[in-house]
């Protein structure tokens, strides 16, 4: 008898994800994601510079108060839900 096996070349490699992706996709990926990340941190950091730039007149012009500057520049204004600086 002849005691050699065969290799099946279509079984994934250890290289390979468990979903079948290789681990260079899975690293490109991981390399994207990591650069998406950054610069939507600098998109933020660079938002936030330019509205606190503005002097307190120029920001009650837009409807914010300094302490709303970095959730505007993260998720954009508000809808007021009252009048500016919470009088009603």
């Amino acid at each position: 008898m002849n005691d050699t096996t065969i290799i099946d070349s279509q079984a994934p490699s250890a290289w390979e994800a468990v979903d079948g992706h290789s681990w260079h996709a899975v690293l490109l990926r991981s390399i994207k994601r990591g650069i998406a990340q950054i610069r939507e941190h600098r998109r933020l950091r660079r938002d936030t510079d330019v509205l606190l730039a503005l002097d307190d007149r120029m920001l009650a012009d837009i409807g914010l108060r300094r302490c709303e500057v970095e959730y505007a520049a993260r998720h954009g204004r508000r809808f007021p839900d009252t009048t500016p600086y919470g009088d009603r």
